[in-house]
């Protein structure tokens, strides 16, 4: 009897290690399909995600800066998309180191800045809110700034923002604006 007790024990302990397997692979799959930058890539390749705006995925130009937020949800990206988005990003990218944060959104959108200068971040909203690029995250009151120097080499950086008010983009992942780092 106790040898039976063992085995219902072990089939338990068995189950649960599979519910955690699941979960933590089921997690690990949601995070893939945010719209995030991956890795650090120069602006001749692409990041990846997993995760597509469009039913068709495929964006033959980009005609606005948020356009260019689009890109970042195309899973496998064709060469004709990379290029036209690399296009899209040196005709937009303001070359500046001072951003308005507004509703979470950036303005501008895209920021160009050189390895290793910093970003100012200004809060033009009425609540506090936290700009996240990558690993890092950064505070800012209400009507403040923060300096924000991000120590990532040349590429391409999308950035999200936290603040009461803001949850539905946030839980969608929306960006709000693109880093363009160059050397």
């Amino acid at each position: 009897m106790n040898f039976k007790n063992l085995i219902y024990a072990g089939v338990i302990l068995i189950v649960i290690l599979l519910g955690l397997w699941g979960y933590y692979f089921y997690n690990r799959g949601i995070q893939n399909i945010k719209p995030e930058i991956k890795a650090n890539l120069p602006a001749t390749q692409t990041p990846q995600s997993g995760n597509s705006i469009q039913n068709s995925g495929v964006i033959n130009t980009y005609n606005t800066e948020s356009d260019l937020l689009k890109y970042f949800a195309i899973p496998n990206p064709s060469e004709k998309e990379i290029k036209s988005f690399n296009t899209a990003l040196d005709k937009f990218a303001k070359q500046t180191n001072n951003v308005n944060v507004s509703k979470c959104e950036s303005s501008p959108l895209v920021v160009k800045i050189q390895t290793g200068q910093g970003v100012t971040f200004r809060n033009n909203d009425s609540a506090d809110l936290k700009i996240l690029i990558r690993k890092d995250s950064y505070s800012v009151s209400p009507g403040q700034t923060v300096n924000a120097k991000p120590n990532l080499p040349a590429g391409v950086y999308g950035y999200f923002c936290e603040g009461k008010g803001f949850e539905d983009r946030m839980a969608l992942g929306f960006l709000a604006g693109i880093l363009y780092i160059v050397e």
